[in-house]
């Protein structure tokens, strides 16, 4: 072994050795160290202290329950095993806790109970879920001291998960947080002091302004942010960022349909994934040759502010896109209106196909060339670029156009 390796490994001796010796430290992770643990659940932790002289508040709004969803159609006599594989799933609780002194780390929202422990349901991580046997491996108990702590006097809202400065997760994970909160708890937006949110791009923040959220209350948080309140106020997660609930939609349609500005509407749109880095259509032009000659347009919803985004679906009878993140924009949609979902055969995220359901649109799907993977595999390979034969599109949306078009 020569000296570099030994270096290396002395060094990650050393580090492993500091961060055991900061969980049994006296003092708290606030001014050292990690936390002291973790609770499971929240329900826990209120449990565990609601008869203490710490003011905790805690409220239940939707029970857990069973949502129900219907096959999507195909040009393939048989329906891809992941769809009848999700065909049913458990919708969690959802809740809210008001936490004294609370605190908040990170971009992804890691929430701190009084204390001194991580709340596992409200801080999940991608790779550990809300399982406790892999909760120490959250990455909070990776170092040996957390960022510095920045106070914040009175109420502060935690709308921070994991991926919330991605455009479908902020609608479908963050935004209904601020739902769970304001039907929980007994103040409205304005009564909150400060919105803590993953640091990201403008919808973020314009998103916020339309629902009545002042610029100057949100406070973005990047990976050094270590941010403590008088009243922290968290709202459970509202389950598998795949898997939205209706109520979501339902909420999501009462916030932000009414910010819909008058545009010249486009019946048949199709969401062009030119300008983005992955999951683009290889023969992009050909596909769009085909789709014109059904009257068909092609936009890119990042030259759209979302007032426009909103106009654009809520106005379409027919959406043909590449699966991403600008199909969220399917729950601003009428009911019935046609949608095609192209994808990869190596990855398939049903999330959109949910959204469908809630919103009861006519749902399709379409799997690019190339090979099949065998039955109950699962590439996942999240990037991979399409390849569409067109000739399947072209017959796929004649059935689409001729089915009880509007």
């Amino acid at each position: 072994m020569n000296l570099q390796k030994i270096k290396f490994y002395l060094s990650s001796l050393k580090r492993v050795s500091y961060i055991l010796l900061s969980k049994v430290l006296p003092t708290s992770s606030r001014n050292l160290g990690v936390p002291k643990g973790f609770y499971e659940t929240t329900e826990n932790y209120f449990n565990l202290h609601k008869g203490e002289k710490v003011n905790l508040r805690f409220e239940r709004l939707q029970p857990a329950h069973i949502i129900q969803r219907v096959l999507p159609k195909t040009d393939s006599p048989h329906i891809h095993w992941k769809f009848d594989k999700s065909l049913q799933y458990e919708s969690p609780e959802t809740f809210s806790i008001i936490i004294p002194d609370g605190r908040v780390v990170g971009k992804s929202g890691t929430v701190i109970s009084h204390d001194d422990k991580m709340l596992l349901d409200v801080s999940m991580k991608f790779g550990i879920g809300r399982s406790a046997e892999k909760a120490k491996y959250h990455p909070i108990f990776s170092s040996f001291r957390l960022p510095k702590v920045t106070t914040i006097e009175g109420k502060a809202l935690v709308l921070a998960t994991a991926s919330s400065d991605n455009f479908y997760n902020w609608f479908m994970e963050s935004i209904p947080r601020l739902e769970i909160i304001l039907a929980t708890q007994s103040f409205s937006i304005d009564k909150v002091d400060k919105f803590l949110v993953s640091k990201g791009g403008t919808i973020i923040s314009e998103s916020l302004k339309l629902i009545g959220v002042p610029q100057e209350k949100i406070l973005m948080l990047g990976d050094t942010d270590h941010i403590q309140a008088n009243e922290l106020a968290v709202p459970s997660l509202v389950g598998d960022p795949c898997d939205p609930p209706e109520w979501v939609c339902k909420h999501l349609r009462k916030r932000f349909l009414q910010h819909a500005i008058t545009t010249e509407p486009i019946s048949r749109v199709y969401i062009s994934r030119e300008k983005t880095l992955t999951r683009i259509i290889l023969n992009e032009e050909e596909v769009v040759n085909t789709l014109f000659r059904y009257g068909f347009k092609r936009i890119f919803l990042e030259d759209y502010d979302l007032p426009s985004q909103i106009s654009l679906l809520s106005q379409a009878d027919v959406v043909v896109a590449a699966h991403g993140a600008g199909l969220t924009n399917l729950v601003w949609c009428r009911e019935n209106t046609k949608v095609i979902e192209i994808f990869s055969p190596n990855y398939l995220n049903l999330c959109f196909w949910g959204i469908a359901n809630h919103v009861k649109l006519d749902y399709h799907y379409l799997l690019g060339d190339g090979d099949q993977p065998p039955e109950y595999s699962d590439p996942y390979l999240i990037y991979d670029n399409i390849l569409v034969d067109t000739n399947r599109l072209e017959s796929l949306l004649r059935k689409v156009l001729s089915d009880n078009h509007r």
